[in-house]
């Protein structure tokens, strides 16, 4: 989840549960990283990465990150323009997707090669808020 510390949005992972009387046990919620700065918005990509919107701290614009629930160092994900990224999408084994704002029109971003983190971004789609199916 997103919280604000100290008036600064960060990632944090924390466990809930049901407990044996029905009722939810929320654990505590502990930082994932320190190398990412005011997230945006966050997906599952699988059982040990999150794919999170946000800015590293050499950034200056808000850019797709993958980014381990072990505490390793995050990774960008994709290149080139991506306009203004408002959300992220992701599920196992698919592309991340990602909703963007470019030149006052919304379109939806998926890498052309997913399975290389670095593959290029296209932005062909009219469309906002991507999602996979539950």
């Amino acid at each position: 989840m997103i919280v604000r510390i100290d008036g600064r949005p960060q990632v944090q992972i924390g466990r809930i549960a049901h407990a044996p009387d029905g009722t939810l046990d929320v654990g505590a919620f502990l930082p994932v990283s320190s190398e990412l700065q005011d997230a945006v918005d966050i997906a599952w990509r699988d059982y040990g990465t999150l794919a999170v919107l946000g800015r590293a701290k050499r950034d200056s614009q808000t850019l797709p990150f993958l980014m381990p629930v072990s505490g390793s160092a995050i990774t960008s994900l994709g290149v080139g323009s991506l306009g203004e990224p408002e959300t992220i999408t992701a599920a196992p084994g698919a592309p991340v997707l990602i909703g963007t704002r470019a030149a006052g029109e919304q379109k939806i971003c998926r890498q052309r090669s997913p399975a290389n983190t670095y593959s290029p971004w296209i932005c062909s789609t009219a469309g906002r808020d991507p999602s996979y199916p539950r």
